[in-house]
């Protein structure tokens, strides 16, 4: 009976440890993800700060608006995966739950075509091309340290094979638990838990500036 009940009270202790320690995993990503986010605000800041001086009124009653090349920090790091006239049609959006392990909607639906082009929304390496219980996904890891991942898609690229921004690297085919391939769902997180919506990040903030 002793042993019986040392042996429940090291599981007990192992399991406080594990869950110990993966909070505090997903404590430091949400601190890496919020360090990036104040990275990307402080660039766009000094975009402000170098379009300000820029401007300059014309002589007629209209005024003429000009600005010095914007700061690298502000400009698109992703771009779409699919290519169609205008933006693609997203017919799911983002629903991060509030714990991890709780349902909700870890990317974006987005409406495609059959056996539609997928091009890789910013430079990586292929991560993943198989099948996940059923599911046909291709995953990309990009140099920010971000994942993306997409689904239903097929790919010939072997992993580890580079990939830049808008190369073609996959197609819509395949086995799909969303919407088969009338859509494609594109997924985006950073470290191994936190996930990011994939449409915030082709969605720069736009700074408008108007006369006084």
């Amino acid at each position: 009976m002793k042993d019986i009940m040392k042996t429940m009270k090291t599981r007990m202790q192992r399991n406080r440890k594990r869950q110990f320690h993966r909070i505090l995993r997903q404590d430091r990503e949400r601190r890496q993800t919020h360090t990036r986010l104040r990275m990307l605000a402080a660039g766009c800041l000094i975009c402000v700060i170098t379009i300000i001086p820029s401007i300059q009124p014309s002589a007629a009653s209209s005024m003429n608006w000009s600005a010095n090349p914007p700061h690298p920090s502000c400009r698109i790091a992703y771009i779409w995966p699919i290519v169609v006239d205008g933006e693609p049609v997203i017919t799911r959006r983002f629903e991060n739950p509030p714990r991890p392990w709780l349902p909700g909607h870890r990317g974006i639906d987005l409406s495609t075509g059959k056996e539609q082009p997928i091009i890789a929304p910013a430079n990586g390496r292929v991560a993943f091309v198989g099948k996940v219980a059923s599911k046909s996904v291709v995953t990309i890891r990009h140099e920010d340290n971000i994942t993306t991942t997409y689904e239903p898609a097929v790919s010939d690229l072997p992993v580890g094979s580079s990939v830049m921004q808008g190369q073609r690297f996959a197609t819509v085919h395949g086995g799909s638990d969303h919407c088969a391939e009338s859509c494609m769902h594109w997924g985006m997180k950073t470290g191994k838990t936190t996930y990011m919506d994939p449409e915030h990040a082709v969605r720069p903030q736009r700074i408008v500036l108007k006369p006084l």
